[in-house]
Protein backbone atom coordinates (compact mmCIF):
# COMPACT_ATOMS: atom_id res chain seq x y z
CA UNK A 1 0.00 0.00 0.00
CA UNK A 2 1.28 3.38 -0.91
CA UNK A 3 1.73 5.90 1.79
CA UNK A 4 -0.66 8.91 1.37
CA UNK A 5 0.41 12.47 1.46
CA UNK A 6 -1.46 12.83 4.75
CA UNK A 7 0.22 10.52 6.04
CA UNK A 8 4.03 11.83 4.74
CA UNK A 9 2.46 15.12 6.29
CA UNK A 10 1.74 13.57 9.47
CA UNK A 11 4.95 11.63 10.25
CA UNK A 12 6.95 14.83 9.45
CA UNK A 13 5.16 17.29 12.15
CA UNK A 14 4.66 14.21 14.31
CA UNK A 15 8.74 13.51 14.10
CA UNK A 16 8.96 17.59 14.61
CA UNK A 17 6.95 17.77 17.33
CA UNK A 18 8.48 14.28 19.35
CA UNK A 19 11.98 16.11 18.95
CA UNK A 20 10.75 19.22 20.65
CA UNK A 21 9.45 16.68 23.71
CA UNK A 22 12.40 14.64 23.42
CA UNK A 23 14.29 18.33 23.99
CA UNK A 24 11.85 19.85 26.55
CA UNK A 25 12.62 16.41 28.80
CA UNK A 26 16.49 16.59 28.26
CA UNK A 27 16.60 20.50 29.34
CA UNK A 28 14.07 19.73 32.26
CA UNK A 29 16.41 16.46 33.01
CA UNK A 30 19.19 18.47 33.21
CA UNK A 31 17.75 21.01 35.29
CA UNK A 32 16.56 19.02 37.86
CA UNK A 33 19.33 16.47 38.35
CA UNK A 34 22.65 17.13 36.62
CA UNK A 35 22.37 21.31 36.81
CA UNK A 36 21.55 20.91 40.07
CA UNK A 37 24.96 19.07 41.08
CA UNK A 38 27.23 21.28 38.30
CA UNK A 39 25.75 24.34 40.55
CA UNK A 40 26.49 22.83 44.02
CA UNK A 41 29.93 22.07 42.92
CA UNK A 42 30.39 25.45 41.20
CA UNK A 43 29.76 27.49 44.46
CA UNK A 44 31.73 24.63 46.51
CA UNK A 45 34.87 25.50 44.77
CA UNK A 46 34.19 29.40 44.60
CA UNK A 47 33.43 28.86 48.49
CA UNK A 48 37.04 26.77 48.66
CA UNK A 49 38.81 29.73 46.62
CA UNK A 50 37.76 32.29 48.55
CA UNK A 51 38.86 31.01 51.87
CA UNK A 52 41.98 29.53 51.00
CA UNK A 53 42.79 33.32 49.67
CA UNK A 54 41.85 35.35 52.52
CA UNK A 55 43.45 32.49 55.33
CA UNK A 56 46.77 33.43 52.86
CA UNK A 57 46.61 36.77 53.04
CA UNK A 58 46.11 36.57 56.57
CA UNK A 59 48.35 34.72 57.82
CA UNK A 60 51.36 35.03 54.95
CA UNK A 61 50.49 38.10 53.40
CA UNK A 62 50.53 39.46 49.86
CA UNK A 63 53.49 36.79 48.77
CA UNK A 64 51.74 33.71 50.27
CA UNK A 65 48.41 34.76 48.31
CA UNK A 66 50.29 35.26 44.96
CA UNK A 67 51.56 31.72 45.77
CA UNK A 68 48.06 30.16 46.17
CA UNK A 69 46.57 32.31 42.95
CA UNK A 70 49.70 31.25 41.12
CA UNK A 71 47.98 27.78 40.39
CA UNK A 72 44.44 29.26 39.45
CA UNK A 73 43.49 29.48 35.71
CA UNK A 74 44.43 32.62 33.85
CA UNK A 75 40.85 34.41 33.99
CA UNK A 76 40.33 34.10 37.78
CA UNK A 77 43.66 35.08 38.78
CA UNK A 78 42.98 38.35 36.64
CA UNK A 79 39.73 38.61 38.66
CA UNK A 80 41.11 38.62 41.94
CA UNK A 81 40.43 42.00 44.03
CA UNK A 82 42.12 42.76 47.44
CA UNK A 83 40.34 45.51 48.93
CA UNK A 84 40.65 47.22 52.74
CA UNK A 85 37.10 47.48 54.62
CA UNK A 86 36.12 50.96 56.57
CA UNK A 87 37.25 49.04 60.01
CA UNK A 88 40.78 48.61 58.48
CA UNK A 89 39.89 44.81 57.83
CA UNK A 90 41.08 43.40 54.37
CA UNK A 91 39.62 41.18 52.50
CA UNK A 92 39.94 39.07 49.00
CA UNK A 93 37.47 39.41 46.25
CA UNK A 94 37.11 36.37 44.06
CA UNK A 95 35.60 36.10 40.89
CA UNK A 96 32.64 33.34 39.95
CA UNK A 97 33.82 30.59 38.15
CA UNK A 98 32.72 30.01 34.24
CA UNK A 99 29.11 28.78 34.29
CA UNK A 100 29.48 25.34 32.20
CA UNK A 101 26.14 24.29 32.52
CA UNK A 102 24.93 26.46 29.55
CA UNK A 103 25.96 24.72 26.55
CA UNK A 104 24.65 21.37 28.15
CA UNK A 105 21.37 23.09 28.31
CA UNK A 106 21.57 24.75 24.93
CA UNK A 107 22.17 21.91 22.12
CA UNK A 108 18.85 20.47 22.52
CA UNK A 109 17.15 23.31 21.49
CA UNK A 110 19.87 23.97 18.89
CA UNK A 111 18.62 20.39 17.60
CA UNK A 112 15.09 21.23 17.62
CA UNK A 113 15.24 24.46 15.51
CA UNK A 114 17.50 23.01 13.28
CA UNK A 115 15.39 19.62 12.84
CA UNK A 116 12.27 21.55 12.13
CA UNK A 117 13.76 23.86 9.89
CA UNK A 118 14.90 21.35 7.28
CA UNK A 119 11.90 19.25 8.34
CA UNK A 120 9.91 22.32 7.38
CA UNK A 121 11.85 23.31 4.16
CA UNK A 122 11.93 19.89 2.95
CA UNK A 123 8.15 19.04 3.07
CA UNK A 124 7.64 22.48 1.97
CA UNK A 125 9.83 21.92 -1.07
CA UNK A 126 8.11 18.09 -0.90
CA UNK A 127 4.88 20.13 -1.96
CA UNK A 128 5.44 22.98 -4.34
CA UNK A 129 8.13 21.00 -6.86
CA UNK A 130 4.80 18.85 -8.08
CA UNK A 131 2.80 21.91 -7.25
CA UNK A 132 4.61 24.16 -9.60
CA UNK A 133 4.44 21.13 -12.08
CA UNK A 134 1.01 20.63 -12.32
CA UNK A 135 0.41 24.41 -12.88
CA UNK A 136 2.82 24.31 -15.53
CA UNK A 137 0.78 21.53 -17.65
CA UNK A 138 -2.60 23.56 -16.57
CA UNK A 139 -1.14 26.21 -18.06
CA UNK A 140 0.43 24.77 -21.58
CA UNK A 141 -3.15 22.73 -21.88
CA UNK A 142 -4.69 26.02 -21.36
CA UNK A 143 -2.70 27.78 -24.60
CA UNK A 144 -3.18 24.19 -26.91
CA UNK A 145 -0.56 21.94 -26.00
CA UNK A 146 -2.11 18.63 -26.30
CA UNK A 147 0.69 16.65 -25.75
CA UNK A 148 1.66 17.74 -22.40
CA UNK A 149 1.96 14.86 -20.10
CA UNK A 150 2.85 15.12 -16.00
CA UNK A 151 3.35 11.43 -14.57
CA UNK A 152 7.30 10.98 -15.97
CA UNK A 153 8.25 13.92 -14.07
CA UNK A 154 6.87 12.96 -11.05
CA UNK A 155 9.95 10.43 -10.28
CA UNK A 156 8.95 7.93 -7.45
CA UNK A 157 6.28 9.54 -5.89
CA UNK A 158 3.38 7.51 -5.07
CA UNK A 159 0.85 9.55 -3.73
CA UNK A 160 -2.31 12.00 -4.08
CA UNK A 161 -0.08 14.34 -6.45
CA UNK A 162 1.00 11.53 -8.53
CA UNK A 163 -2.56 10.18 -8.68
CA UNK A 164 -3.72 13.84 -9.86
CA UNK A 165 -0.88 14.10 -12.20
CA UNK A 166 -2.02 10.48 -13.85
CA UNK A 167 -5.66 11.77 -13.96
CA UNK A 168 -4.72 15.42 -15.65
CA UNK A 169 -2.63 12.58 -18.63
CA UNK A 170 -5.76 10.92 -18.92
CA UNK A 171 -7.76 13.87 -19.27
CA UNK A 172 -5.30 15.61 -21.36
CA UNK A 173 -5.08 12.27 -23.72
CA UNK A 174 -9.03 11.75 -23.62
CA UNK A 175 -9.30 15.76 -24.64
CA UNK A 176 -6.59 15.16 -27.51
CA UNK A 177 -8.48 12.01 -28.52
CA UNK A 178 -11.85 14.14 -28.36
CA UNK A 179 -10.37 16.91 -30.44
CA UNK A 180 -9.12 14.51 -33.25
CA UNK A 181 -11.88 13.02 -33.48
CA UNK A 182 -14.39 15.69 -33.80
CA UNK A 183 -11.35 16.51 -36.44
CA UNK A 184 -11.88 13.30 -37.98
CA UNK A 185 -15.75 13.43 -37.77
CA UNK A 186 -16.12 17.12 -40.04
CA UNK A 187 -13.65 15.28 -42.48
CA UNK A 188 -15.78 12.28 -42.93
CA UNK A 189 -19.07 14.17 -42.47
CA UNK A 190 -18.37 16.58 -44.97
CA UNK A 191 -17.07 13.54 -47.08
CA UNK A 192 -20.40 11.55 -47.08
CA UNK A 193 -22.59 14.52 -47.42
CA UNK A 194 -20.91 15.82 -50.19
CA UNK A 195 -21.11 12.88 -52.22
CA UNK A 196 -25.38 12.33 -52.31
CA UNK A 197 -25.56 16.57 -52.88
CA UNK A 198 -23.30 15.61 -55.71
CA UNK A 199 -25.68 13.17 -57.36
CA UNK A 200 -28.71 15.13 -56.54
CA UNK A 201 -27.07 18.00 -58.39
CA UNK A 202 -26.47 15.84 -61.48
CA UNK A 203 -29.74 14.26 -61.72
CA UNK A 204 -31.53 17.63 -61.35
CA UNK A 205 -29.01 19.09 -64.26
CA UNK A 206 -29.73 15.87 -65.95
CA UNK A 207 -33.26 17.22 -65.44
CA UNK A 208 -33.30 20.33 -66.75
CA UNK A 209 -30.92 19.55 -69.64
CA UNK A 210 -34.08 17.07 -70.98
CA UNK A 211 -36.82 19.51 -70.54
CA UNK A 212 -38.62 17.33 -68.64
CA UNK A 213 -38.26 15.52 -65.56
CA UNK A 214 -37.69 11.67 -66.21
CA UNK A 215 -38.62 9.02 -63.86
CA UNK A 216 -34.95 7.97 -63.41
CA UNK A 217 -33.68 11.48 -62.31
CA UNK A 218 -36.47 11.45 -59.97
CA UNK A 219 -36.11 8.29 -58.47
CA UNK A 220 -32.51 9.47 -57.96
CA UNK A 221 -32.99 12.35 -56.19
CA UNK A 222 -36.00 11.06 -54.02
CA UNK A 223 -33.05 7.79 -53.01
CA UNK A 224 -29.94 10.30 -52.53
CA UNK A 225 -32.61 12.42 -50.06
CA UNK A 226 -33.03 9.48 -48.31
CA UNK A 227 -29.60 8.81 -47.74
CA UNK A 228 -28.95 12.45 -46.62
CA UNK A 229 -32.36 11.94 -44.05
CA UNK A 230 -30.43 8.67 -42.69
CA UNK A 231 -27.05 9.92 -42.53
CA UNK A 232 -28.51 12.94 -40.61
CA UNK A 233 -30.56 10.76 -38.13
CA UNK A 234 -27.40 9.00 -37.22
CA UNK A 235 -25.59 11.78 -36.49
CA UNK A 236 -28.03 13.33 -34.55
CA UNK A 237 -27.80 9.89 -32.75
CA UNK A 238 -24.62 9.49 -31.94
CA UNK A 239 -24.59 13.26 -30.70
CA UNK A 240 -27.01 12.42 -28.14
CA UNK A 241 -25.61 9.46 -27.14
CA UNK A 242 -23.87 10.47 -24.55
CA UNK A 243 -26.60 13.07 -23.64
CA UNK A 244 -29.96 11.14 -23.52
CA UNK A 245 -29.02 8.62 -20.44
CA UNK A 246 -28.01 11.65 -18.21
CA UNK A 247 -31.41 12.92 -18.93
CA UNK A 248 -33.80 10.06 -18.44
CA UNK A 249 -32.71 7.70 -15.73
CA UNK A 250 -35.05 5.02 -15.21
CA UNK A 251 -34.92 1.20 -14.05
CA UNK A 252 -36.23 -1.24 -16.42
CA UNK A 253 -35.92 -5.26 -17.03
CA UNK A 254 -32.99 -5.36 -19.58
CA UNK A 255 -34.27 -9.75 -20.08
CA UNK A 256 -37.94 -7.81 -20.98
CA UNK A 257 -35.66 -5.42 -23.54
CA UNK A 258 -33.75 -8.26 -25.06
CA UNK A 259 -37.03 -10.15 -26.10
CA UNK A 260 -38.53 -7.14 -27.56
CA UNK A 261 -35.27 -6.36 -29.83
CA UNK A 262 -34.75 -9.57 -31.19
CA UNK A 263 -38.51 -10.27 -31.59
CA UNK A 264 -37.93 -7.22 -33.99
CA UNK A 265 -34.81 -8.19 -35.27
CA UNK A 266 -36.44 -11.40 -36.48
CA UNK A 267 -39.55 -9.65 -38.30
CA UNK A 268 -36.49 -7.70 -40.28
CA UNK A 269 -34.13 -10.74 -41.04
CA UNK A 270 -37.34 -13.03 -42.54
CA UNK A 271 -36.47 -11.67 -46.11
CA UNK A 272 -32.54 -12.96 -45.81
CA UNK A 273 -33.51 -16.10 -44.34
CA UNK A 274 -31.59 -15.58 -41.20
CA UNK A 275 -32.93 -17.23 -37.95
CA UNK A 276 -32.51 -14.42 -34.52
CA UNK A 277 -32.28 -16.74 -31.68
CA UNK A 278 -32.73 -15.57 -28.24
CA UNK A 279 -30.66 -17.52 -25.09
CA UNK A 280 -31.48 -16.18 -21.42
CA UNK A 281 -30.58 -17.27 -18.04
CA UNK A 282 -32.68 -17.87 -15.53
CA UNK A 283 -32.01 -15.13 -13.65
CA UNK A 284 -32.79 -12.92 -17.13
CA UNK A 285 -35.85 -15.10 -18.55
CA UNK A 286 -38.06 -15.65 -15.48
CA UNK A 287 -36.42 -13.34 -12.89
CA UNK A 288 -38.94 -12.59 -9.56
CA UNK A 289 -38.34 -9.67 -9.70
CA UNK A 290 -35.85 -9.26 -12.45
CA UNK A 291 -32.56 -7.26 -12.22
CA UNK A 292 -32.97 -3.87 -13.29
CA UNK A 293 -30.43 -1.50 -15.26
CA UNK A 294 -30.79 2.06 -14.42
CA UNK A 295 -30.44 4.28 -17.82
CA UNK A 296 -32.11 5.21 -21.04
CA UNK A 297 -34.62 2.27 -22.32
CA UNK A 298 -35.19 3.46 -25.57
CA UNK A 299 -31.26 4.92 -26.11
CA UNK A 300 -29.85 1.23 -25.16
CA UNK A 301 -32.59 -0.44 -27.79
CA UNK A 302 -30.90 1.64 -30.20
CA UNK A 303 -27.57 0.89 -29.16
CA UNK A 304 -28.20 -3.22 -28.71
CA UNK A 305 -30.35 -3.02 -32.34
CA UNK A 306 -27.69 -1.55 -33.99
CA UNK A 307 -25.23 -4.73 -32.90
CA UNK A 308 -27.89 -7.30 -34.21
CA UNK A 309 -28.84 -5.83 -37.29
CA UNK A 310 -24.62 -5.40 -37.75
CA UNK A 311 -24.50 -9.26 -37.42
CA UNK A 312 -27.72 -9.76 -39.41
CA UNK A 313 -26.19 -7.94 -42.70
CA UNK A 314 -23.16 -10.56 -42.51
CA UNK A 315 -25.06 -13.40 -41.88
CA UNK A 316 -25.43 -15.50 -44.77
CA UNK A 317 -28.90 -16.89 -45.84
CA UNK A 318 -30.07 -20.10 -43.73
CA UNK A 319 -27.53 -19.09 -40.59
CA UNK A 320 -28.44 -18.12 -37.55
CA UNK A 321 -27.40 -15.07 -35.04
CA UNK A 322 -27.94 -15.78 -31.44
CA UNK A 323 -28.15 -13.63 -28.45
CA UNK A 324 -27.24 -14.59 -25.32
CA UNK A 325 -28.14 -12.69 -22.04
CA UNK A 326 -26.90 -13.79 -18.24
CA UNK A 327 -25.51 -12.10 -15.08
CA UNK A 328 -22.37 -12.86 -13.70
CA UNK A 329 -20.29 -11.09 -10.95
CA UNK A 330 -23.08 -7.93 -10.80
CA UNK A 331 -23.12 -7.72 -14.02
CA UNK A 332 -24.96 -8.28 -17.38
CA UNK A 333 -22.92 -10.14 -19.93
CA UNK A 334 -24.99 -10.34 -23.56
CA UNK A 335 -23.09 -11.52 -26.79
CA UNK A 336 -24.43 -11.21 -30.21
CA UNK A 337 -22.84 -14.29 -32.15
CA UNK A 338 -22.32 -14.54 -36.08
CA UNK A 339 -21.50 -17.31 -38.68
CA UNK A 340 -20.05 -14.32 -41.01
CA UNK A 341 -16.89 -13.61 -42.21
CA UNK A 342 -15.59 -11.74 -39.50
CA UNK A 343 -13.71 -8.76 -40.03
CA UNK A 344 -9.68 -8.38 -40.07
CA UNK A 345 -8.02 -8.32 -37.00
CA UNK A 346 -6.56 -5.03 -37.16
CA UNK A 347 -10.33 -3.48 -37.38
CA UNK A 348 -11.40 -5.21 -34.22
CA UNK A 349 -11.05 -2.11 -32.35
CA UNK A 350 -10.58 0.76 -35.07
CA UNK A 351 -14.70 -0.53 -36.27
CA UNK A 352 -16.25 1.29 -33.53
CA UNK A 353 -14.71 4.56 -34.70
CA UNK A 354 -17.38 6.77 -36.65
CA UNK A 355 -17.80 6.32 -40.82
CA UNK A 356 -15.41 3.42 -40.36
CA UNK A 357 -16.73 0.14 -43.07
CA UNK A 358 -15.66 -2.89 -43.26
CA UNK A 359 -13.89 -3.44 -46.48
CA UNK A 360 -17.10 -5.65 -48.56
CA UNK A 361 -19.32 -3.79 -47.07
CA UNK A 362 -21.32 -1.46 -49.24
CA UNK A 363 -24.46 -0.46 -47.41
CA UNK A 364 -24.64 2.15 -44.25
CA UNK A 365 -22.11 5.11 -43.38
CA UNK A 366 -20.37 2.64 -40.80
CA UNK A 367 -21.98 5.19 -38.11
CA UNK A 368 -24.37 1.74 -36.18
CA UNK A 369 -21.45 0.46 -33.94
CA UNK A 370 -20.01 4.11 -33.22
CA UNK A 371 -23.49 4.80 -31.61
CA UNK A 372 -24.13 1.20 -30.31
CA UNK A 373 -20.25 1.73 -28.53
CA UNK A 374 -21.60 5.37 -27.25
CA UNK A 375 -24.84 3.98 -25.99
CA UNK A 376 -23.59 1.28 -23.82
CA UNK A 377 -20.30 3.29 -22.47
CA UNK A 378 -23.34 6.05 -21.13
CA UNK A 379 -24.80 3.13 -20.15
CA UNK A 380 -21.13 1.96 -18.04
CA UNK A 381 -20.98 -0.33 -19.98
CA UNK A 382 -18.46 -1.57 -23.04
CA UNK A 383 -18.68 -3.16 -26.60
CA UNK A 384 -16.23 -6.01 -27.79
CA UNK A 385 -15.70 -7.57 -31.29
CA UNK A 386 -13.58 -10.66 -30.74
CA UNK A 387 -13.44 -13.47 -33.91
CA UNK A 388 -15.04 -16.46 -33.58
CA UNK A 389 -12.92 -20.06 -34.13
CA UNK A 390 -14.33 -21.22 -37.36
CA UNK A 391 -15.81 -17.98 -39.15
CA UNK A 392 -18.10 -15.90 -37.63
CA UNK A 393 -17.80 -12.66 -35.03
CA UNK A 394 -18.74 -12.42 -31.70
CA UNK A 395 -20.03 -8.82 -30.05
CA UNK A 396 -19.59 -9.03 -26.50
CA UNK A 397 -21.79 -6.17 -24.19
CA UNK A 398 -21.23 -5.64 -20.43
CA UNK A 399 -23.39 -3.35 -18.86
CA UNK A 400 -23.61 -3.07 -14.69
CA UNK A 401 -26.57 -4.65 -12.98
CA UNK A 402 -28.69 -2.25 -10.65
CA UNK A 403 -26.95 1.12 -12.48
Amino acid sequence: MKPSLFLKILAAFWLTIILANVSDVLIIAAETHGGRDVRDAIVAARHERQLSAEVALKYGGRPALDQVVASWPKELRAGVRITQGPDGRTTVAVPPLPNFLSPVLLWPLGVMFAASLLLSAGLAAYLARPVSRLRDGFRKLAHGDLGVRLTAGMGRRRDEIADLAQDFDAMAERLQQSIASRDRLLHDVSHELRSPLARMSVAVGLARKSGEIPETALTRIEAEGRRLNEIVGDLLSLSRAENDAAVEEIYFDLGALLQVVCDDARFEAQPRGVEVRLELSSELADPDPPPLLKGAPQLLRRGIENVIRNALRFSPAGDAVVVRGAVSDGRFEIEVADKGPGVPAAMLQTMFEPFVKGPAESRGVGLGLSIARRALAAHGGALQAVNREGGGLSMRITLPAGG
